[in-house]
């Protein structure tokens, strides 16, 4: 008892500290909002909020969009379910580059944007980046959230550590794995998902969000991330894939894994896909 008091204090507290009439947070928030938005460099910097592992091997994502657009949505949105119990069948590429397309691409115009590969000494286009969005909405356009996979069970992926290049729409590989890395020790409830074929870890870098907001800017994280999370299980199931989200992962243990620190970046969830048994 005396545990969850303490919890539903911290909540309280928390929620009253950063709410817009609070008096301890409203002239703070103000001042840091309207100092952000005065600032032409800091809003420049949004559109490039995304992390890029140069020095990794890259694979370009290879979606299958028209296959896409014959997908009927109304029994896509009848049909929507959480489902677990993953059985070892694998995945395609194309199904897994279509819906990370579909969640993390840029857009431009009312098209897709793909920047070439950096030259040989690393230069990137930028310019190309002004006016552009990205297919998943972002509290005040700042996208927080980076997005690694554990492959596991891939048709034309290596099983590994990748990371999801938004750039140039390809996954960076950190680490390769010569066979499926076992769930057991990351995921609370491993036995109770089975195999999925890929586990997806939804983390935010929170000074992007925090350098606007401040301390409110959790609350935008959070829905950013149960909004990548629902528009990644509609699509998965209209792709005929099953996907479940999980809140039962070992941060230390992931954030270790990941290469992240847990402070500056940190987890906050992780999603299964695959073929389920049920």
């Amino acid at each position: 008892m005396l545990f969850e008091n303490i919890a539903a204090s911290e909540d309280a507290l928390y929620l009253h500290s950063t709410k817009l009439q609070s008096e301890f947070y409203t002239g703070l928030f103000t001042e840091q909002v309207q100092k952000w938005q005065d600032d032409p460099n800091q809003v420049a910097k949004s559109a490039r909020n995304f992390k890029i592992f140069y020095n990794a091997p890259f694979f370009p994502m290879r979606p299958d969009l028209q296959k896409f657009k014959r997908i009927n949505w109304e029994r896509a949105v009848l049909q929507r379910r959480s489902q677990r119990h993953f059985d070892s069948r694998p995945i395609l590429f194309s199904q897994l580059s279509t819906l990370l397309l579909l969640c993390t691409g840029l857009k431009k115009n009312g098209k897709w944007l793909k920047l070439p590969p950096p030259d040989p000494l690393g230069h990137v286009d930028m310019g190309q980046l002004q006016s552009c969005n990205r297919a998943l909405p972002s509290g005040g356009a700042l996208y927080p959230l980076e997005l690694y996979l554990l492959v596991r069970r891939v048709k034309g992926l290596s099983p590994g550590l990748y990371h999801v290049n938004v750039l140039f729409q390809a996954l960076s590989q950190l680490v390769r794995h010569d066979q499926p890395m076992p769930l057991a020790g990351t995921i609370a409830q491993d036995v109770l998902f089975g195999e999925p074929a890929v586990v997806l870890f939804v983390t935010a870098v929170f000074e992007r969000t925090r350098v606007k907001y401040g301390a409110r800017g959790l609350r935008y994280i959070m829905l950013e991330a149960g909004g990548l999370g629902t528009q990644m299980n509609l699509l998965a199931n209209a792709m005929g894939l099953s996907f479940c989200y999980d809140g039962g992962g070992y941060e230390d243990r992931i954030e270790s894994l990941l290469g992240i620190d847990g402070e500056r970046e940190g987890l906050i969830s992780q999603l299964m896909l695959g073929h389920s048994k049920e």
